[in-house]
């Protein structure tokens, strides 16, 4: 889980290599480096030591769905749909995968396929929470924001997924502009998990943008107890304060952590808060040592912000 600590995550990785120092074709240990390597943000390694291993099983399921997020994070989308695609080929009753599938077809702008991936899913497992969360993803691109907000409650009738569901409900009341709602959908997100910094961070731009200053500085406080770093916390200080000092730890921050900006960017986009996302896909930019090496979704979504 994300809660290990980066030493402990360091020796795992130093194990699993010395084990592939035996057994160079050790294909569970060459997942396994590929999931340490992912945990670490490294996702181009990650891809390979994926393709290693499925060169050793071509037809090992967990492999391909793992090399799916894999290319997913480095916004190789239809590359990661055919990975999830061939998951599926390999094993056809792995409900969730539909949902992986449908979330690439969504940033592949392929809304519709994404729809009818996600309900092939819950004909397989109709109460599957996970999937009426992408499947309200999918129904949320398409514009159908009504169908999508009764996925979402579905979705919260699952102790996991709860918190997430809630969120997803408070997102679209915000890009409605009914933040009053937003604020309440919120809450039950931060009832059902106390520590999501997405649900906080979501509080604090909402309490920004109804002109509760102190709250959102608390708010703020409270994300920063959990992740001094965490990106989108960074973001609402600078926006609420507008302060340079706020204006320099986020530009330090995007440009040692380009990969949780854009994560932050796509969950501005999500609410709707175009010009939050914006602002801070602005500073990555400008941040950025060299901008060559610049995320091509960064570029995407400051295009999607802007249209």
């Amino acid at each position: 889980g994300s809660s290990r600590r980066p030493a402990a995550v360091d020796e795992a990785q130093e194990s699993v290599e010395r084990a592939l120092a035996l057994e160079p074709r050790f294909a569970e240990a060459l997942c396994l480096l590929g999931n340490i390597q992912h945990k670490k943000g490294r996702f181009a390694e990650a891809e390979s030591s994926y393709r290693s291993a499925l060169q050793i099983e071509p037809d090992w399921s967990k492999a391909h769905n793992d090399l799916g997020w894999a290319l997913e994070r480095q916004g190789k989308f239809a590359e990661s749909a055919d990975c999830f695609e061939q998951v599926l080929r390999l094993d056809p009753q792995r409900v969730v995968t539909w949902g992986h599938l449908g979330f690439v077809f969504v940033q592949m702008e392929k809304a519709a396929e994404a729809e009818a991936a996600c309900r092939r899913g819950l004909s397989l497992q109709p109460d599957c929470a996970e999937l009426h969360v992408s499947l309200a993803r999918a129904l949320k691109a398409q514009g159908k924001l009504d169908d999508a907000y009764a996925n979402l409650y579905k979705s919260t009738w699952s102790a996991a997924w709860r918190s997430p569901g809630y969120l997803a409900v408070a997102e679209i009341d915000t890009a409605r502009g009914d933040l009053t709602a937003a604020l309440t959908h919120d809450q039950d997100a931060l009832e059902a998990n106390g520590v999501s910094l997405r649900a906080l961070a979501l509080k604090a731009a909402l309490q920004r943008h109804t002109g509760q200053h102190a709250g959102a500085l608390a708010t703020i406080a409270a994300i920063q107890k959990i992740d001094p770093l965490d990106v989108q916390g960074l973001a609402e200080q600078y926006l609420t304060t507008q302060s340079p000092a706020s204006a320099a730890t986020l530009q330090t921050t995007v440009t040692e952590h380009p990969t949780t900006a854009l994560e932050a960017a796509a969950d501005y986009m999500d609410a709707g808060l175009y010009q939050d996302g914006s602002t801070l896909l602005s500073h990555l930019v400008s941040a950025a040592p060299d901008r060559t090496k610049i995320s091509p979704l960064a570029y995407y979504y400051l295009g999607y912000f802007a249209r």
